[in-house]
């Protein structure tokens, strides 16, 4: 689950010898499929040229949510209410003593104040740290998703997506329910390997690694914490690879972009359409 939190915001660059973009055949139509990252650091870009020629030969983009709602004030304030505990509960009273005063040296190392912040759930926390940490290590570019949003809106491209953004935010919310004291010790425990973590990450990333991205972001989490693997991968998985069917079936060539972890693995987007007689093919430097 630890490093699930990492995957939530990372995979950046990618070279040209390998890709983390994969063409999908059925019969004579095509989509392509690419792994992506919400955040980037500044040295991404620009982004693979993988990327940007499934883009080209592409007719539609479709993403995972429309990240565009996510900025919205309504949308920021059912989140925000979504994440925070309900009145009268406090974190603090979900975590162990020590655990408590781990986080609270922490957040004094950084200048922060632990009392503001008991009011969120576990889920929200981990996810602030992570990203904060992310941010001091570089990480603060626009992600794929929203870099290829950005270019189809300006291209008038058609877009499409695989689930609602308060989906997205209602899987987050359930993350470490129940096991808040170990979610936020997963969590310090990472931010003193971040800048490791984020490399290896990267290289599996890099160079569309699927058992590598298996063994460092799905087996930990499969095997410590199988709820969460259910709900935040598999079941959406499950959910997602009828819509890839269908658009096997239409007329336009789509792009998908969806989270990396989405394509490892036995569970995983490629292993499964695979198994219904989708040819997969892993898109190097030539054109699609």
């Amino acid at each position: 689950m630890k490093r699930y939190l990492l995957l939530l915001f990372f995979f950046s660059g990618l070279s040209l010898a390998d890709s983390a973009v994969w063409r999908l055949t059925y019969a004579d139509k095509q989509l392509y499929l690419g792994g992506t990252l919400h955040i980037l650091s500044a040295q991404d870009y620009p982004l693979p040229v993988e990327f940007a020629r499934a883009y080209e030969a592409s007719d539609k983009l479709v993403l995972e949510a429309d990240i565009r709602q996510m900025q919205e004030p309504a949308f920021i304030q059912e989140m925000m209410a979504l994440l925070t505990l309900p009145a009268g509960q406090s974190l603090a009273d979900k975590l162990s003593a020590a655990t408590l005063n781990r986080l609270s040296q922490y957040l004094t190392g950084k200048g922060m104040q632990l009392e503001p912040l008991l009011h969120y759930k576990a889920a929200m926390l981990a996810l602030m740290l992570t990203k904060m940490e992310m941010q001091q290590q570089g990480l603060d570019q626009q992600g794929v998703d929203m870099h290829f949003l950005a270019r189809a809106e300006s291209d008038h491209k058609p877009l499409g997506f695989l689930e609602s953004a308060m989906q997205q935010m209602r899987y987050l919310a359930e993350m470490g329910v129940g096991q808040e004291d170990e979610l936020i010790v997963y969590t310090l425990d990472d931010m003193q390997s971040l800048p490791q973590m984020l490399e290896e990450l990267r290289s599996a990333w890099r160079n569309g690694d699927l058992g590598a991205l298996e063994a460092d972001g799905i087996n930990p989490m499969r095997e410590t914490h199988p709820q969460l693997y259910q709900s935040l991968l598999k079941a959406r998985n499950d959910q997602w690879v009828p819509q890839l069917l269908s658009m096997l079936e239409d007329k336009p060539v789509e792009l998908v972009l969806v989270g990396a972890l989405h394509l490892a693995g036995d569970d995983g987007l490629l292993a499964q359409l695979s198994r219904q007689g989708v040819k997969v093919e892993k898109l190097s430097g030539e054109k699609p």
